[in-house]
């Protein structure tokens, strides 16, 4: 949305922070997957309860921790996955508190990261999703019609 952008870089200008920000524009897969392994943290503070997670999943499959809001599905990946920090929707002070600890402890946040790659491996990965999928036919098919 064009529009958005616009809003979010004349923001970022009035603050003067212009330095300490960057907007990637990611197009494919390779692209993605490049830029997470250079994350040191990956953070999506949405003001709304996200009822998917994508972007937070792919970020903990590869290896970067996550620090999300307490709400939507977030709660739930993390308690089945791990990888990453819940913080209090909407508390900014918490959100950077979280973010800086992360920073400052980079043993606890290569931990964190790892415990979510395996976590998304276990829980979400294709061989998982597969699984599940195959229990799911398998059980509508033996149900009487």
């Amino acid at each position: 949305d064009a529009q958005f952008w616009r809003s979010v870089r004349e923001a970022v200008r009035r603050s003067g922070l212009q330095t300490r920000f960057e907007r990637v524009d990611v197009r494919d897969h390779a692209a993605k997957v490049a830029f997470l392994h250079k994350c040191n943290v990956f953070c999506v503070p949405s003001r709304y309860p996200e009822n998917r997670g994508t972007a937070v999943l792919e970020a903990m499959a590869a290896g970067v921790p996550v620090v999300v809001p307490k709400h939507g599905v977030f709660p739930e990946i993390l308690r089945r996955a791990g990888g990453g920090l819940l913080v209090p929707a909407g508390d900014a002070a918490r959100l950077a508190a979280t973010l800086a600890e992360l920073e400052d402890d980079p043993k606890k946040a290569t931990l964190l990261g790892l415990a979510g790659r395996n976590g998304v491996d276990a829980h979400y990965g294709m061989l998982k999703m597969a699984e599940e999928t195959l229990k799911l036919y398998s059980g509508l098919c033996k149900k009487e019609v």
